[in-house]
């Protein structure tokens, strides 16, 4: 399965040069970078089952259940996987997304409302942004008044949303919830929708990392692939003169016609291999 790696990150890396070094017989250094700066640069060195990655674009250390090298692959790992065997990485191996946290709680409100859901989730999202942890301020809401289900579902979600809204990491966002007593009597329902962990993504380390050795895999097969492919035409220009020499030769003997003929299915040979 090809996870489209390049296709979402690949911006970030369309002018990068791939070169792999054997430090030795149990150790790659893979490095990507563009000439000239170290923006987005990367750099991964692969030792037994372990790959530690550093450069402009963070640092990781990873543990595999299987032997990583730059040929891997890479484009069918998914970042999920790849984040498990993940031992140590900057920052953390998830982030608080804002955007996140706005379509969890979409879907929970259409799947309580259904098709109003939408429509009433982009008036309590329009209220938390401007009444943000000002709860008082809009409890008269004809929306929470007349349209909110027993559960009071749009005061927990303008609740959440202003929680969002007023943090940047998921400590801020527990911590809000957990100490404002706004929150207090929803306590149990946020447990029981594991609202505790709204807008907690996998950090994008993952799939960049991902997105970088798939196409620098790609450009090291490529350029092997050129080197074989020149490789086999000198060759055959090699060939090709040697059977031109023995042709200028005034007298042949059995044995040049026998070395021509051998020097010719080589060729053809080569010849099939570039087709």
């Amino acid at each position: 399965m090809d996870y489209g790696y390049e296709e979402r990150f690949g911006k970030y890396f369309k002018n990068h040069k791939a070169t792999v070094k054997q430090l030795d017989d149990e150790t790659q250094l893979l490095t990507f970078k563009q000439d000239g700066t170290i923006t987005c640069s990367v750099e991964f060195i692969f030792r037994k089952y372990m790959l530690f990655v550093g450069g402009d674009i963070g640092w990781g250390a990873f543990s595999c259940t299987w032997n990583p090298t730059w040929d891997y692959e890479w484009e069918s790992t998914s970042a999920g996987y790849f984040a498990e065997k993940c031992k140590a990485v900057k920052d953390g191996m998830y982030i608080f997304s804002e955007h996140e946290a706005e379509r969890q709680l979409r879907n929970h409100v259409i799947e309580c409302f259904g098709y109003e859901g939408e429509e009433l989730f982009e008036e309590v999202k329009e209220l938390a942004n401007d009444y943000c942890n000002d709860w008082y301020l809009v409890d008269e809401e004809e929306i929470f008044l007349e349209k909110d289900n027993e559960d009071d579902l749009l005061k927990q979600v303008y609740l959440l949303l202003s929680a969002v809204y007023s943090s940047s990491s998921t400590d801020e966002f527990m911590g809000t919830i957990e100490h404002d007593e706004d929150y207090a009597e929803y306590m149990d329902y946020f447990q029981e929708q594991e609202f505790y962990y709204l807008g907690t993504v996998l950090s994008n380390y993952f799939p960049l990392w991902l997105c970088a050795l798939s196409m620098a895999k790609s450009q090291l097969l490529q350029q092997k692939k050129d080197e074989e492919v020149r490789t086999r035409k000198e060759e055959i220009s090699k060939l090709q003169k040697q059977i031109l020499e023995i042709d200028m030769k005034e007298t042949k003997d059995h044995a040049d016609y026998s070395l021509i003929e051998s020097y010719k299915k080589q060729i053809e040979q080569l010849e099939k291999e570039l087709a």
